[in-house]
């Protein structure tokens, strides 16, 4: 946008360089880097003023690419479904699809996911053959709703069921939306093992995308991103892994005989945001343009990846899960304003196994309202012109550019895969974001802060039963003639089940095999703790208590005692209070009246050099075994020590080192009797 610079009558233009004088002034020496600029996981530095001059894009073109073309008609509402039996996923799809969703994302069970053969329905459905996905489909309008299979390891076997199923609607039947979710790389790293070898794997999804590009709104390949995301990556490193995994794909379907256009469009995306909102919307921004460049780097004309979105796992909770549902809800409006093409609302129960009624619910209902009250899907690009956004864009755009420059110098995402530096590339972040978790520095609300010590937790889904290999056991598939393409795997899907279906396309090749990328949840740590208080809770021992020894009047010892008890309690211990303690030996006989043999002081500086070492010394000499100080003990720490301090806790303190070995002293004084 061009134009004069609009001011009110009388007043004269102000400048940066006239803002920043007020703020160093109002700053009185403090440095203004250290004070007013925040920096990101990804070393990106967010100011606190951005004016036209912030941001300088190269070109109109890939403007045009964040934007991601005209504005939608309406957001596509994609609801996953992964309960256990196919009629169990029917009623919930036509329940959903009744009540405004407009596509499903069908999730296979971890086993057929995992290249396992048939499960039992653990983590997802089990739908094991065309049956199967004729019972979870029953009823549904598949030339108006979009279906996403989630099949992992099992895609190409469950595409050809899938096929199958759509030959069957009749002659000339076109399906207005089919993502099979083919993803050879995703597979590698999630499972660690690519059954059929990078070449065959190819081969296999080179025959369902030559097959589904002649299908109207078909596409053969989706690049998740979700599994470098949960593990840890940033978000400039999953730009760059989902564009160095596209442009794998690419090769690899360009090399199967399909044209640029064609190999294109086949290729969808899947990315995951979270609740940094600016940088959630930032990011899939940055990808359009990313791809942009890569598409016109190959010489293709026009055209625009299908994105989808939705919040990733590593930073849902178990604990305190209803909080899930406002990260949800940030996470899908990022999605919306940045441009995804569809989003997966996720249920605020989803990490408890399968959702319940109300959590899918909710999760629906959310992008209904963001949708049809707030019209979002109506709108192109909510955020373009705005500095700060574009500014943070271009940045994201550039850094994840780098990355992928690097990726392919060292041969392509394959190489970086399986030679470890993509592992090695996510852990060196993943290690600084862990040490912010466990300082709380970057809190988790319900988790490692704010938790509700006394909340019920709802336990984590239990195996169900073993799971079948195919190999072992399963009825045989009949054989498939590479040449037949794949009609002739959807042919082989009517007589065998998708696990050994999948299993002999796989038999075809090489297997390749990698350390599978792990999934890291933010909370996990804590919640292991708060597991261990609860089992305690539950046991004749009860849950272990720490008297907060509070000395001196409220306004001394409020805060401390405040933050000392919100640190503890995310730790799964109980808290009793000792308020308005006067006297040193006051503090160790309400030590012995609570019940508890670890102690934490919390006051004033003040006070503590009052009366805090005579404190500690008589909580030590009435029994307690561990005494804590809230805050730091600065010139007292050497007297606190000798009279029993065992350490401290504080603002930015590894809090979960703390709470691990409060745990090992409790715990391990039981196990001496």
């Amino acid at each position: 946008m061009t134009g004069p610079e609009w001011t009110l009558d009388g007043f004269a233009p102000a400048t940066e360089a006239d803002w920043r004088a007020l703020i160093d002034k109002d700053l009185k020496g403090q440095p203004f880097e250290k004070r007013l600029v925040t920096r990101a996981d990804q070393g990106i530095q967010i100011q606190p003023l951005y004016t036209r001059a912030s941001w300088t894009r190269a070109s109109e073109r890939e403007a045009s690419a964040a934007r991601g073309g005209s504005a939608r008609v309406e957001l596509d509402i994609r609801q996953r479904h992964e309960a256990r039996d196919p009629a169990g996923v029917n009623a919930a799809v036509l329940d959903d699809l009744r009540q405004g969703a407009t596509s499903i994302a069908l999730r296979f069970d971890r086993a057929i996911r995992a290249g396992q053969g048939e499960g039992f329905g653990q983590e997802g459905a089990a739908i094991h053959d065309l049956e199967g996905l004729r019972a979870a489909l029953d009823g549904v309008w598949l030339d108006g709703a979009v279906i996403a299979l989630e099949a992992g390891a099992g895609a190409v076997a469950a595409a050809a069921a899938f096929g199958a199923l759509l030959e069957d609607q009749g002659e000339g039947f076109e399906a207005a939306g089919i993502d099979l979710g083919v993803d050879p790389l995703g597979v590698l790293a999630e499972v660690g093992v690519l059954e059929a070898g990078l070449e065959g794997a190819v081969a296999q999804l080179a025959a369902a995308a030559a097959w589904a590009s002649g299908r109207r709104g078909a596409r053969a390949a989706r690049v998740d991103a979700g599994v470098y995301h949960d593990a840890g990556a940033d978000a400039a490193q999953e730009l760059a892994f989902a564009v160095a995994t596209g442009l794998f794909v690419l090769r690899g379907l360009c090399g199967a005989g399909l044209s640029v256009e064609q190999a294109l469009g086949q290729i969808g995306f899947s990315l995951r945001v979270d609740s940094a909102f600016f940088m959630s919307m930032a990011k899939l921004r940055a990808f359009r343009i990313l791809w942009a460049r890569v598409g016109e780097a190959c010489g293709a004309v026009g055209g625009r990846a299908h994105l989808s979105v939705e919040a990733g796992q590593r930073g849902l909770t178990r604990r305190d899960p209803h909080v899930n549902a406002l990260r949800n809800t940030v996470a899908v409006f990022a999605a919306a304003v940045g441009g995804a093409d569809a989003v997966i609302s996720v249920a605020f129960d989803a990490t408890l196994g399968e959702p319940g009624e109300l959590g899918r619910r909710l999760a629906r209902n959310t992008p209904i309202i963001l949708e049809r009250e707030s019209h979002l899907g109506r709108v192109s690009d909510p955020a373009g012109g705005a500095w700060f956004i574009e500014s943070l864009t271009d940045e994201l755009a550039e850094r994840a550019w780098g990355i992928f420059q690097h990726i392919e110098g060292l041969g392509g995402m394959d190489a970086a895969l399986v030679g470890g530096q993509v592992a090695a590339w996510i852990e060196a972040v993943a290690e600084p974001r862990a040490r912010a978790v466990a300082s709380r520095s970057r809190p988790i609300t319900g988790v490692s802060e704010f938790p509700n010590i006394h909340e019920v937790a709802r336990p984590a889904p239990a195996e169900v039963a073993a799971i079948r290999d195919p190999r072992a056991g399963a009825a045989p598939c009949p054989a498939i003639d590479p040449r037949g393409g794949f009609e002739a795997t959807i042919a082989a899907a009517r007589v065998g089940t998708i696990g050994a279906l999948q299993a002999a396309l796989d038999g075809q090749g090489e297997a390749l095999r990698i350390a599978p990328l792990p999934v890291r949840r933010d909370a996990e740590p804590f919640e292991r703790l708060r597991d261990r208080g609860d089992a305690a809770a539950q046991s004749g021992a009860g849950r272990p208590r720490i008297f907060s020894a509070n000395l001196g009047a409220a306004a001394d010892y409020t805060a401390r005692a405040t933050f000392a008890a919100n640190l503890l309690e995310a730790g799964g211990f109980e808290v009793i209070q000792g308020a308005g303690l006067d006297e040193p030996e006051a503090a160790g006989a309400a030590l012995a009246q609570a019940g508890a043999e670890v102690a934490v002081i919390c006051s004033s500086d003040a006070i503590y050099e009052v009366m805090g070492v005579e404190a500690c010394a008589a909580l030590a000499r009435a029994g307690a075994r561990v005494i804590l100080l809230a805050g730091r003990p600065g010139g007292l720490e050497g007297p606190l020590r000798a009279a029993g301090l065992s350490g401290s806790l504080y603002l930015g303190c590894d809090a979960l080192a703390l709470l691990g070995g409060l745990w090992d002293h409790v715990e391990g004084r039981e196990a001496r009797g």
